[in-house]
């Protein structure tokens, strides 16, 4: 790639380490910013979280390395591990800055904002939020907060060694509830998997509000989760609802996950901000944009919020002879809301599996309970085809649309 400097001289902030903080960072140094990051987190995430869906191209787009990417399993996701490792690997040593809490910015309405790092004022032309969907930082940028979606991801793995000839892969659906199963590739073989390689269980499943635990502000929805044992009405529910699938193979593993106490909870929540830039202050990532899991754009759409700052201000500013910051922002912010309501819809949409009526969601002890009576819901699981939702899946699309949002020949 051709050494472009719009940026040179420019100073930017990230705020968060995860993967959209690092692919803007990797983005912004591509134009010659000065870049550092902070992350709250005293270390890397190298061996943390679980499957996470990304273009292969457009992460060869970001970060062009010479290593090539990271495996995929038979589920067709990354190890957020492996991706996080990958990005991180792309950026020049000292780049990131661990175990650094940020929760304010100062002169956040000024040309240069600052943060407060080990109690050193640090002014920057620009700075990102990029600490996730419960971000102490969009206070900055608009008042927005997400929203509860009605249902719960529950989730739980084994070491795929203690799964032998399990072929139930996929995704399985009866009535408003969906289990499923792939691999997923873990951290190095070790004593917790010895095979490097995770058989992923999920299930999606309507909730009442007032059944779940709600994250606290700050919380990495990438690293923290709500490890809890299941439910009373889980395992029985699971049992009602797929037994009869695959000569009970998913109920199998079920029992195993439960009994190991391997459940995690995860609350969907969705955000769709109104805007997300404020002077020189940007959200990207999950502080901007938060979306079912189902819609397998997360990570994708993290990643995307690089390539289009980087396109936008590479071109506008380029245009402008080193200005043009200002509008080079307002140009990114319409893209930016313009992508974040087309993955709000489209995670509304996948929602409506799980949750049909949202003024009326049945608590699963109560779906248990009505089963339990006779209750006339089918029960023959029917395959359901995943089929990820994303924006925008490739850079030469994302370039296309840059192209239109900015008006340029």
């Amino acid at each position: 790639m051709e050494r472009i400097v719009p940026l040179s001289g420019v100073t930017v902030g990230i705020v968060g380490a995860s993967i959209g903080g690092l692919s803007c960072a990797r983005a912004l140094l591509d134009l010659g910013a000065t870049v550092r990051v902070v992350e709250r987190y005293p270390r890397g995430f190298s061996t943390r979280g679980s499957a996470i869906s990304a273009d292969e191209k457009l992460l060869l787009e970001i970060t062009h390395h010479n290593e090539p990417p990271p495996r995929l399993e038979g589920g067709g996701a990354y190890f957020y591990g492996d991706l996080w490792a990958y990005l991180h690997s792309s950026l020049p040593p000292d780049t990131v800055r661990f175990g650094i809490e940020i929760s304010e910015i100062l002169d956040a309405g000024t040309l240069k904002p600052a943060l407060m790092v080990h109690g050193e004022r640090e002014e920057f032309d620009l700075i990102l939020c990029a600490d996730g969907g419960w971000s102490h930082l969009r206070k900055y940028v608009t008042n927005m907060q997400p929203r509860y979606a009605g249902y719960v991801l529950w989730r739980g793995r084994c070491d795929l060694v203690h799964a032998p000839g399990f072929k139930s892969w996929g995704a399985f659906r009866n009535g408003n509830v969906t289990t499923t199963a792939y691999a997923v590739r873990g951290p190095p073989p070790s004593q917790k998997c010895r095979s490097g390689v995770y058989l992923q269980m999920g299930v999606y499943i309507a909730q009442p509000e007032a059944e779940i635990t709600r994250p606290t502000r700050g919380a990495n929805c990438r690293v923290t989760v709500q490890r809890a044992k299941a439910p009373s009405w889980f395992l029985p529910l699971m049992e009602k609802l797929f037994v009869h699938e695959a000569g009970g193979d998913l109920v199998r593993r079920w029992r195993k996950i439960v009994k190991d106490d391997l459940c995690e909870a995860h609350p969907v929540f969705e955000l769709v901000c109104e805007r997300v830039v404020a002077g020189q202050v940007v959200l990207v990532g999950d502080a901007a944009h938060l979306s079912s899991p189902n819609t397998s754009a997360g990570g994708h759409t993290a990643m995307l919020d690089a390539f289009f700052l980087r396109e936008t201000l590479r071109r506008t500013i380029t245009l402008h002879d080193g200005g043009g910051l200002d509008e080079a922002l307002g140009a990114y912010n319409e893209n930016a809301v313009e992508r974040s309501r087309e993955l709000g819809e489209a995670s509304q949409r996948v929602g409506k599996r799980y949750v049909p009526d949202p003024s009326h969601i049945e608590s699963p002890s109560h779906l248990l309970a009505r089963l339990a009576k006779g209750g006339d819901v089918n029960l023959s699981p029917v395959r359901e085809q995943s089929s990820p939702v994303r924006a925008i899946s490739s850079p030469v699309q994302a370039l296309s649309s840059l192209v239109r949002v900015l008006s340029l020949p």
